[in-house]
């Protein structure tokens, strides 16, 4: 292996580990959020790590990951700003999205069950963001759900 093929190896096996961590941080504020929903620190720490998540899975070549945790993050930020409420759908969204997004970490992440799994997550998100009128909307003007105009890319390199 070339040392240049070592180093970007070894930099996404980090990236990796550190967006299993942030997962499981994501995780614990929807479980804080089960409990207390208003809770605007729990929304902000969900929201910081699907934004970390996302711009890092960008930075790593990880298209769908990165789209597919654009789409969470954008609700998160609706959140945040207080353009939506909290609801146990919601978390519950987020929780089964959180499952998906580990999954993109691995060649599983591409399996056509995978793949049917966040395209439904998709879907139902969708659904939550027309009913609180944000149908349509993500930041910088992107449809909040893009529809893949291409078939999802192989797995990673490294995977």
């Amino acid at each position: 292996m070339e040392p240049m093929d070592e180093i970007t190896e070894s930099l996404v096996d980090a990236f990796r580990d550190e967006a299993r961590e942030l997962l499981v941080d994501m995780e614990a504020a929807l479980l804080e959020l089960e409990g207390c929903p208003g809770d605007q620190e729990q929304i902000a720490r969900a929201f910081r790590a699907l934004h970390t998540l996302k711009g890092n899975g960008a930075m790593f070549g990880f298209e769908e990951l990165e789209r597919f945790a654009h789409t969470l993050e954008h609700v998160f930020d609706l959140l945040r700003k207080g353009q939506m409420a909290i609801s146990q759908e919601i978390i519950d969204l987020t929780l089964g999205a959180k499952d998906r997004l580990l999954a993109l970490l691995t060649v599983a992440g591409e399996s056509p069950e995978e793949v049917r799994e966040r395209e439904d997550i998709g879907a139902r998100i969708a659904r939550v963001l027309e009913a609180a009128g944000q149908a349509g909307t993500a930041a910088g003007g992107a449809p909040a759900i893009p529809v893949p105009s291409r078939p999802a890319p192989g797995p990673p390199p490294g995977a």
